[in-house]
């Protein structure tokens, strides 16, 4: 039985309706157990700070940590026990708040201002991204359709049933960190929350998300 296999991306343009703090802290120390007691420490910090906004627990995710060896360790320690190198952890958070940009200044001021010396990334993007996800797909299957169509025709068939689809596992693929012009020629990593000028407005976004469909051909 012949098949055919085609990929496709459907891509959308939307007008982002909610804002992704994402959030680095690090911390350093000449073992591990020290880096990890400094960066719990400054987790705390940082999820009292949150908290203090009206953002819950829930609603802050952790997305990542790595763990780095650094040769260039300069911290206020005993001279016996210091060594000129040690142990870097980083570590990711996350946390989604309203397209309202008087309160996501406010955010990142209170962040920045805190002590906590964490850089701050902005994602503009959807709340409601299972609803996009379904346009995304719908018109990514209509793509699929018109290639293979093409495809079965310089080989002298004709679409039969689809076989399988599979669907891309990353899920929607963002395009829309917030530019930089919005902030006063300011560059990231956010410094203080009143580079969010009062100019500040939604920029247009893109979303994409894929599929692969398998195929039947038949004779014409």
């Amino acid at each position: 039985m012949k098949r055919i296999v085609v990929k496709a991306k459907g891509s959308m343009c939307f007008r982002p309706d909610w804002i992704e703090i994402i959030i680095k802290i690090s911390a350093a120390d000449t073992s591990h157990k020290d880096a990890m007691k400094r960066l719990y420490e400054k987790s705390e910090e940082l999820m009292e700070c949150l908290n203090g906004l009206g953002l819950d627990n829930k609603d802050i995710d952790m997305i990542g940590m790595t763990t780095d060896i650094i040769n260039d360790l300069n911290l206020d320690i005993d001279a016996e026990n210091y060594e000129n190198n040690g142990i870097k952890i980083t570590q990711k958070y996350k946390v989604g708040v309203p397209f309202v940009i008087s309160y996501v200044a406010d955010v990142v001021d209170k962040i920045m201002h805190s002590g906590i010396s964490a850089e701050i990334l902005l994602v503009q993007t959807v709340r409601d991204r299972a609803k996009i996800r379904m346009k995304l797909i719908k018109k990514a299957i209509k793509i699929a359709k018109k290639k293979a169509k093409c495809m079965a025709k310089t080989v002298g068939t004709k679409l039969g049933r689809v076989l399988t689809i599979k669907y891309n596992e990353k899920c929607i693929e963002d395009e829309c960190y917030i530019s930089q012009e919005f902030f006063d020629s300011y560059y990231f990593p956010v410094t203080c929350g009143s580079t969010l000028g009062t100019d500040f407005l939604p920029n247009e976004i893109t979303l994409t998300d894929e599929v692969e469909i398998e195929r039947k051909l038949k004779k014409r």
